[in-house]
């Protein structure tokens, strides 16, 4: 069979009927409500239970698989008291074998939540002592993970001459470690009249560098929206007065925050710019035109090329 992006997408590769089949393996009893197709072969199925919504999610592809394991781990990680800093849904992985993985969130009846609502979505206030490891170690973990030394390419000898410039100015300094959402934007949260929920952890780090989330949620969406309006030139030009500002804002906000200095600040913000760089640009993921458009490939190097850009703006 050949697994075609477009026909995925489509529902005429997998069709409602194969996913009526998973259902009843898995002893599932509902009305389906709606089915949508995502890239890289996940199915977001909303279902009726007795008058119970939910959303099934269903991943077809290695990666997705390996994405929706690590989902639940962030789910446990997070639904511990000593370590939430975020409101979840009720989640639920059903099964899990070579060919897909299914798992269930409850439905939540509300909308996104918006850009300037961080602090309503992040009940942390970034003042918990944490672990603290050196810069020269955290990125031999990033090169470790995403295995960029088999990469002999161009890409790959821009990350060593930009990581080496960055262990020039600051190998010797510490830098702290949190548990990360790892794709904490308004995009992956929902508010209701009563409360502000986080969803969608594939990118669940246990040791991600400090204030990754906080970084993720206020600069990836308007990285995103400058790739997709072509404004790149304009961003970097101002990248450094946002910069400031966003710091302005997080010591007016979080007063009480571990974070002893503007520089500081900034050396954590190199640290996510760079593994946002190359989560995307050294991601190797099998017959991946299959699993996504041409359109959003571009777009996300544009985004990975975007973030080293910044980087080397601010180093």
């Amino acid at each position: 069979m050949i697994h075609n992006y477009s026909k995925f997408i489509d529902g005429q590769i997998f069709t409602k009927k194969d996913i009526l089949k998973i259902l009843n393996d898995n002893e599932i009893e509902c009305q389906i409500i709606d089915i949508k197709f995502y890239h890289y072969k996940k199915i977001y199925i909303k279902i009726n239970e007795s008058g119970n919504i939910s959303i099934l999610k269903l991943c077809l592809h290695k990666h997705s698989i390996e994405l929706a394991e690590n989902e639940k781990r962030g789910y446990l990680y997070f639904a511990n008291e000593d370590t939430s800093k975020f409101n979840l849904p009720n989640f639920k992985q059903i099964n899990t074998n070579e060919n897909y993985t299914l798992s269930k969130i409850n439905f939540i009846n509300g909308k996104k939540g918006n850009y300037f609502e961080f602090a309503k979505f992040y009940k942390n206030d970034f003042s918990k002592e944490l672990n603290s490891i050196s810069i020269e170690d955290y990125i031999f973990l990033i090169n470790k993970k995403i295995k960029i030394d088999s990469c002999n390419n161009h890409d790959s000898k821009k990350f060593i001459d930009v990581t080496e410039k960055i262990l020039n100015k600051y190998k010797s300094t510490l830098i702290l470690m949190d548990a990360s959402h790892g794709d904490f934007i308004n995009f992956n949260s929902i508010k209701t009249n009563e409360k502000y929920y986080m969803f969608d952890l594939e990118f669940f780090q246990k040791d991600a560098s400090f204030l990754y989330d906080y970084f993720s949620w206020h600069l990836s969406p308007l990285i995103s929206k400058t790739v997709k309006y072509k404004q790149q030139f304009i961003f970097l030009k101002i990248f450094p007065l946002l910069i400031k500002f966003l710091y302005f804002m997080f010591k007016k906000k979080y007063k009480k925050s571990i974070i002893d200095g503007e520089k500081k600040f900034k050396i954590l913000l190199i640290l996510f710019l760079l593994e946002k760089h190359v989560s995307s640009k050294f991601k190797k993921v099998f017959n991946e035109d299959e699993l996504i458009s041409v359109n959003d490939r571009n777009l996300l190097s544009k985004n990975s090329n975007l973030y080293m850009n910044l980087l080397i703006k601010i180093l």
